[in-house]
């Protein structure tokens, strides 16, 4: 017999119907290794087997800002953007630095570190999957946005751990590739004054805003000894589809077996994210002024 309530019923239909019109959109035909779920309290040790592989996204996943004005969680999409443009234009790329050394993260669960310390005790392979760019978005910013992700991993005490994917950059798979271009995935965004290529630095693997599907079949090439299930943890429904997809896509054409299992994590989205527009309107205000300074949330309890 179903126990389900008919809320928690007409939640996992509508996660599933997603599911199904995501699939078709991206040309996947099996759907039963991608999972919705709302917590990593969902994940069991057993959930990782030995000689795997974990790959976790970062922003909204692994991280996210701690103050809500400068979040892209739902219901915020493009709040952080237009107040950054704003910033620019009144005061330039140094200003831009000094908004981004300040501004603080959290984790989105603080579960997400005893999975690591779990996966590495087990001698499991894990890797940080970011869609995020690489270079300098103006050329005077101090820092590369690659160095300035790892400095935010170093802050919260995340490492990960992979014996077989090592420091590597992979010439021209960058967003200015005219090759590339059908993979960009944030097609609205300008492009980076000084722009760097996908790489993996520090067991982080950036896909510099191409697909992850082509950055995960890039990153197979030149491997001796690759682990026979990936298990992916992202925010994002498609980049998990496309992930199945090369898997799919690899053992079809080399009659390989391996394995994928992907978890739809929407955890971000069930923070509390609503924005105190007066609240806001001062951390703003205050970041605009001539002798800036950041106001984070806890300094207006």
């Amino acid at each position: 017999m179903d126990m389900l309530p008919s809320a928690e019923k007409s939640k996992k239909n509508v996660g599933c119907w997603h599911l199904i019109v995501n699939a078709q959109l991206i040309g996947l035909v099996n759907l039963t290794n991608v999972i919705p779920i709302q917590s990593l309290n969902d994940i069991s040790p057993s959930d990782f087997p030995i000689g795997s592989c974990v790959l976790f996204d970062l922003d909204d996943t692994a991280f996210i800002f701690a103050d809500r004005f400068m979040r892209d969680a739902y219901p915020n999409f493009g709040v952080k953007t237009d107040f950054l443009k704003e910033v620019k234009i009144k005061h330039g790329t140094k200003r831009l630095d000094f908004v981004f050394d300040k501004a603080p993260y959290q984790f989105v669960e603080p579960q997400f570190a005893e999975i690591l310390s779990f996966l590495e005790q087990k001698q499991i392979d894990t890797l940080g999957f970011t869609a995020r760019r690489t270079g300098k978005e103006f050329a005077d910013l101090q820092h590369t946005y690659q160095n300035q992700t790892i400095r935010i991993l170093n802050q919260l005490g995340i490492k990960f751990h992979s014996k077989t994917f090592k420091d590597t950059t992979y010439a021209n798979f960058n967003p200015k590739n005219p090759e590339l271009s059908k993979h960009i995935v944030y097609t609205w965004v300008e492009h980076f004054e000084l722009q760097h290529d996908a790489m993996i630095k520090d067991a982080v693997l950036f896909a510099n805003n191409l697909g992850k599907g082509i950055i995960f079949d890039i990153m197979l090439k030149g491997i001796e000894s690759i682990p026979d299930h990936f298990i992916m943890l992202d925010d994002n429904l498609n980049n998990l589809l496309e992930v199945q997809k090369t898997v799919d896509g690899i053992n079809q054409k080399f009659g390989t077996q391996m394995k994928f299992t992907g978890w739809h994590y929407t955890a971000a989205k069930n923070l509390d994210n609503s924005i105190n527009d007066d609240i806001a309107r001062q951390q703003k205000s205050a970041l605009l002024a001539d002798s800036p300074l950041y106001l984070p949330d806890r300094s207006f309890i």
